[in-house]
């Protein structure tokens, strides 16, 4: 007589098969198979099942997810280990128009320790921003406080997560929000000032400059190289000015090849001039990555003749190649 299979392996063989429902045909039958997929015991095949639902439009199919959603949040640690279950029916739910706030506020505000070696971790950072971001997608008002809370939130992914989607919505509150979080600054994650600076710009556009350019005058390098990319990013001559003024300086903190990296950024004309000065009269390193921005304008005759003139003028074999390789 065959062995009975154990729970976990009958758990993983459902899982298998859940996870190719995605990509067969919609009939009636894999329609009754998703559907009961909802009240599996494992997590993992819930969450196939709602992406499949989600991949096949299956808005019917909204109240069973709803009824897993809610008991997934019953002994999370057990049921839904590392929140896969309910980050998959959040997705599904806000791709099949679930626009309930009430849904959307109780994942923002979900935290699930579990344990860990020495401790615990919540797994819950991704769907607290997941839930953000579908409050905000679906024009509530209740996006507002949830996004400043988890600006807030003691995990640093949530906080650029928060960012991102305040990017998205931009608007004026999105942008007091984000000065206020740049204003705060990080002083044991440096490197999500940078997540901030993009979000501001994003979300406010020229209005953002002057406050993210004051961290190009700072002592923190990490700061000052976030600020300047976050500037190349708004790709506009205005922004120019400030990268300008931080490559005059000499005691600019960051690194000043990643500095030449933001100006390449813009593909205005004023940049390429910078680049060309910087080319004429620069360091190897610096020449490379002067090279690199000067590229990006290789379809502006002015540009072309200008880098040619500056090559021929002080032949490198290494300048040459860095020029002509294609991209």
């Amino acid at each position: 007589m065959a062995a009975a299979r154990s729970p976990a392996r009958k758990d993983e063989e459902a899982w298998r098969e859940a996870a190719t429902w995605e990509r067969q045909p919609l009939d009636e039958a894999l329609r009754a198979r998703i559907a009961a997929a909802f009240a599996h015991r494992s997590n993992l095949v819930v969450a196939a099942a709602a992406r499949a639902a989600r991949t096949h439009g299956l808005a019917g199919l909204l109240p069973a997810l709803l009824e897993a959603w809610e008991r997934l949040f019953h002994e999370p640690v057990r049921r839904d280990p590392r929140c896969e279950g309910k980050l998959a029916l959040a997705e599904a739910l806000a791709a099949l128009g679930h626009a309930s706030p009430a849904t959307w506020l109780r994942g923002v505000r979900h935290v699930q320790a579990e344990p860990v070696w020495g401790g615990s971790e919540d797994t819950a950072g991704r769907l607290r921003v997941r839930c953000a971001e579908a409050l905000a997608g679906q024009g509530s008002g209740e996006a507002w406080p949830a996004l400043a809370d988890l600006l807030a939130d003691p995990l640093p992914t949530v906080r650029a997560g928060a960012a991102q989607v305040l990017a998205q919505v931009g608007g004026e509150r999105a942008e007091l929000l984000l000065r206020l979080r740049l204003r705060i600054g990080e002083p044991e994650r440096g490197e999500l000032v940078g997540d901030y600076a993009s979000a501001l710009v994003a979300a406010a556009g020229e209005r953002a400059l002057p406050v993210v350019a004051e961290l190009l005058a700072g002592h923190d390098p990490v700061e000052a190289d976030a600020a300047a990319l976050a500037l190349g990013e708004h790709r506009g001559a205005a922004a120019l000015t400030f990268l300008e003024a931080a490559w005059r300086q000499p005691l600019y903190a960051g690194d000043r090849l990643t500095l030449l990296a933001a100006i390449a950024q813009l593909r205005c004309a004023g940049a390429a001039a910078l680049l060309l000065e910087v080319l004429a009269d620069a360091t190897a390193d610096q020449a490379r990555a002067a090279l690199a921005g000067l590229r990006l304008h290789r379809d502006r005759p002015e540009v072309v003749a200008g880098v040619e003139r500056i090559l021929a003028e002080s032949p490198d074999p290494a300048r040459d190649r860095a020029w002509r390789e294609p991209g």
